[in-house]
């Protein structure tokens, strides 16, 4: 063979060689870049449980009390001082009572509701007595 059909066999392989790291580098650039996306993802879920686990009941009551139509009126530890029973007078028309029974069933920390009393009073406003228990984070 001549010099020159070396040369040039030398220089294809050369290219194609190039042109396969290339490709080869945007591949494992591309997967490196999802990689980083997903690990994101699933920081800011992890980060938001952590949050919602660092919520204990006090931060529950806390909201349920800074609401216009509730008022807690008793609050009591449970002999197994992992929950708490709390009651709270809900005041309002059917459709407030139930946004706020809906939110408290929401929380992590709502176990269970005990008892519901709902009565009217005269301008046909509903007023609901619950009693509900929550459980503590440790």
């Amino acid at each position: 063979m001549s010099k020159d059909k070396v040369y040039k066999i030398i220089i294809i392989l050369s290219l194609s060689l190039c042109v396969f790291l290339i490709v080869k580098s945007y591949n494992i650039t591309q997967k490196i870049i999802n990689n980083r996306v997903k690990l994101t993802s699933i920081e800011k879920v992890n980060n938001k449980n952590d949050r919602m686990k660092k919520l204990n009941f006090y931060n529950v009551i806390e909201e349920l009390g800074s609401k216009q139509k509730v008022k807690i009126n008793n609050l009591v530890s449970k002999d197994s001082d992992k929950e708490i029973s709390t009651q709270i007078n809900v005041y309002g028309d059917i459709s407030t009572v139930r946004d706020i029974l809906e939110d408290i069933k929401k929380k992590n920390n709502y176990q269970s509701v005990d008892n519901i009393k709902i009565s009217r009073d005269k301008n046909r406003d509903i007023s609901a007595d619950i009693n509900m228990e929550f459980i503590k984070n440790n």
